[in-house]
C-alpha cells in the first residue's frame, strides 16, 4: 500500500516542481527588469543633478569672479582641486563649494596652520566648525560665499555712518566709522545716514545715497516723524523713522544681525521688505533670558538674540524665546536671528505703520 501511494503521488510532485520553477523563473525575469528600471531611473536622476550642478556652478562662479574683479582687483587665485586661495589671520585657506544630491555646501580647507580663525568664521556663518563646512541654499550660496571672502585678510570692509543735525551728533554709534564723504570707496559696504530731519538735509543725504554702489546696504534713519516718508522710501530704498530712545538699539541691531553674519533667518532683503510698509521703528533691549516683550499693536517684530551659542544657559534662553513665540498673534510678522556674542541681550524692533 505504501509503495502504491508513492507511485501515485509522483506526478503531482513533478507538476508542483515545474510550477515552482516557472514561478521562480518569472520572478528572476521580473527582478532583472526591475534592476534595469532602477538603473535607468538612477542614471536619469544623475543626469538631472549633473545638469543642475553645471548650470548653477557656472552662474555662481561668474558672480563670484565678478565680485573678486570689482573689490579685490582680481587678486584671489583659484587653485585646482582646492578652491579660492585666501588668508585668515595669516593662515592660507581654500574656499570652495559643492553640490551633493542637489544640496549646496561651502567648505574650507587648511593644509597647515591654526584652524581657530576659520572655525570662528564658520560658526558665525551657521556652519559646522568640526567639518569646516556649511549648508547653503541656491538663493544665498553666493551671498554667503562673498561674506567669507569679505572676511579675509585681503578685504578691508568699512561700516560708515554720516550724521546730520545736533541731535544725531549726540547718538552713540560704536562699530560705525565716521569718514569724509570723499574718502568713501567701493569697500564701504554698509552706510547709515542718521539725521534729525531728512527733509531739511535732503540734498546732503541724496548725494551720499547716489554715491553708494549698492543702495540696499544704505540706511537712512530719520529722528523726525516725516509725513512725506513714502516719497523718501521710493527715493532712498531703506528709509526708516525712529526716536532718540530707540536709535542706538537700532544701530546695534543692524550691525549685529545684518552686517555681521549670524545664525539668521533673514537678510537685508527681508529687512527691507518689512520696512517698506512699516517704516516706523521703536526698539528696546533687555537682558537675555528675561521675558521678551510683545507689542500687539506692532505690525511686524524683529528679534535679535545675542548670546554665546555654547553657553550652558543657551537651552534656557531658547525656551524663554519659544514661550514668547507661542504668545505671538498670527497677524504679526516675525523675523529673528541668533548672534554668537557675549553681549547677552535681546534686541527687539517693533515696526509700525506711521500715522502722520
Amino acid at each position: 500500500f505504501h509503495f502504491t501511494y508513492i507511485l501515485r503521488s509522483q506526478p503531482y510532485v513533478q507538476k508542483d516542481r515545474l510550477s515552482v520553477r516557472a514561478k521562480c523563473s518569472a520572478l528572476d525575469d521580473l527582478c532583472c527588469t526591475l534592476r534595469e528600471a532602477i538603473s535607468d531611473i538612477s542614471n536619469a536622476k544623475n543626469e538631472i543633478l549633473e545638469e543642475y550642478e553645471r548650470s548653477c556652478r557656472k552662474k555662481f562662479i561668474d558672480e563670484i569672479n565678478s565680485e573678486i574683479k570689482a573689490n579685490f582687483d582680481g587678486g584671489i587665485p583659484y587653485v585646482d582641486n582646492y578652491g579660492y586661495q585666501v588668508s585668515y589671520n595669516g593662515v592660507t585657506t581654500y574656499i570652495n563649494f559643492s553640490c551633493i544630491e542637489g544640496e549646496w555646501y561651502i567648505h574650507f580647507t587648511i593644509l597647515e596652520g591654526s584652524l581657530k580663525p576659520v572655525k570662528e568664521l564658520v560658526i558665525r556663518m551657521g556652519g559646522d566648525s568640526e567639518s569646516l563646512e556649511l549648508r547653503a541654499s541656491e538663493e544665498n550660496l553666493v551671498w554667503k560665499f562673498l561674506y567669507a571672502l569679505h572676511s579675509t585678510d585681503d578685504y578691508t570692509r568699512e561700516e560708515v555712518i554720516f550724521k546730520f543735525g545736533d541731535q544725531a551728533n549726540t547718538v552713540n554709534s560704536e562699530n560705525w566709522k565716521t569718514i569724509p564723504l570723499e574718502t568713501m570707496d567701493s569697500r564701504t559696504e554698509w552706510v547709515v545716514i542718521l539725521t534729525d530731519d531728512a527733509e531739511a538735509y535732503f540734498n546732503e543725504i541724496n548725494v551720499i545715497v547716489t554715491k553708494m554702489k549698492h543702495p540696499i546696504t544704505c540706511f537712512v534713519i530719520d529722528l523726525h516723524l516725516c509725513a512725506n516718508y513714502k516719497h523718501l522710501q521710493k527715493l532712498w530704498d531703506n528709509y526708516i523713522m525712529t526716536d532718540r530712545e530707540s536709535v542706538e538699539v537700532l544701530l546695534r541691531f543692524i550691525h549685529h544681525h545684518l552686517v555681521n553674519m549670524s545664525r539668521i533667518n533673514f537678510d537685508p532683503h527681508d529687512f527691507r521688505s518689512y520696512s517698506i510698509p512699516y517704516p516706523l521703528i521703536k526698539a528696546t533691549a533687555i537682558e537675555i533670558g528675561k521675558k521678551i516683550p510683545i507689542d500687539s499693536s506692532a505690525k511686524a517684530i524683529y528679534y535679535g538674540l545675542c548670546f554665546e551659542l555654547d553657553s550652558k544657559l543657551a537651552t534656557s534662553y531658547m525656551n524663554t524665546f519659544n514661550e514668547t513665540l507661542d504668545e505671538m498673534g498670527e497677524d504679526i510678522g516675525l523675523q529673528w536671528s541668533i548672534q554668537n556674542s557675549t553681549d547677552n541681550v535681546v534686541e527687539v524692533l517693533y515696526l509700525y505703520e506711521p500715522k502722520v
